[in-house]
């Protein structure tokens, strides 16, 4: 409790003292020079701008064509990864039915067919998991051809522009910012631009 009125007492005698040094004016010392007013530098204001990726992925044509493609070969996987698997219940509702009619009446049979079963399950597995694998290396192949690509422009860009800092937004981590710093419709129009050209 003590501590606590002794910290209240010290930041409101910091703030009067505070107050009343900054109000009273400084005296040079005599034979001192004070320094000209057009000497005085004052730190320059940063320059910033923000690109908003949720409407770059809508409108960078390079986006959203490696998006479909992405998209497209994931939907001929799941495609075949779905004809596999109404192979294989195909296989096991024969087998079954084989089963009740007695046409599978040997051990040797049995195997045979067992042993089919199983390789269509790991042949669906296997090919799973390289679709999978596939998918995810394009996916990574894609990110890093396309932050590339961001990267490159931004540099050539900027070249003329000057800004200090260009920041990206996603959803909402940017709180705030004027409209002025949107430079979100440009990057799009430069980036479509040049890979138009390529």
């Amino acid at each position: 409790m003590k501590f606590k009125t002794l910290s209240s007492l010290a930041i409101t005698t910091l703030l009067i003292c505070f107050t009343a040094c900054s109000k009273s004016e400084v005296k040079p010392e005599s034979g001192t020079k004070q320094p000209s007013a057009n000497k005085v530098k004052e730190t320059p204001a940063l320059k910033i701008a923000y690109v908003d990726l949720d409407s770059l992925q809508k409108n960078y044509v390079y986006f959203q064509e490696a998006q479909a493609a992405l998209e497209s070969k994931s939907k001929q996987y799941d495609n075949e990864i779905n004809r596999l698997g109404k192979d294989l219940q195909n296989s096991m509702t024969a087998f079954q039915n084989n089963m009740q009619n007695g046409t599978i009446n040997s051990q040797q049979d049995y195997e045979k067919a067992q042993k089919n079963l199983a390789q269509k399950q790991s042949n669906i597995e296997t090919k799973s998991a390289q679709y999978a694998q596939d998918l995810a290396s394009e996916q990574e192949k894609f990110n890093i051809a396309l932050q590339d690509s961001l990267n490159n422009f931004i540099a050539d860009y900027n070249k003329s522009k000057k800004y200090d800092l260009i920041l990206s937004k996603a959803g909402s981590n940017i709180l705030y910012a004027t409209p002025t710093m949107d430079i979100t419709k440009e990057i799009i129009d430069g980036l479509n631009k040049r890979y138009n050209k390529k």
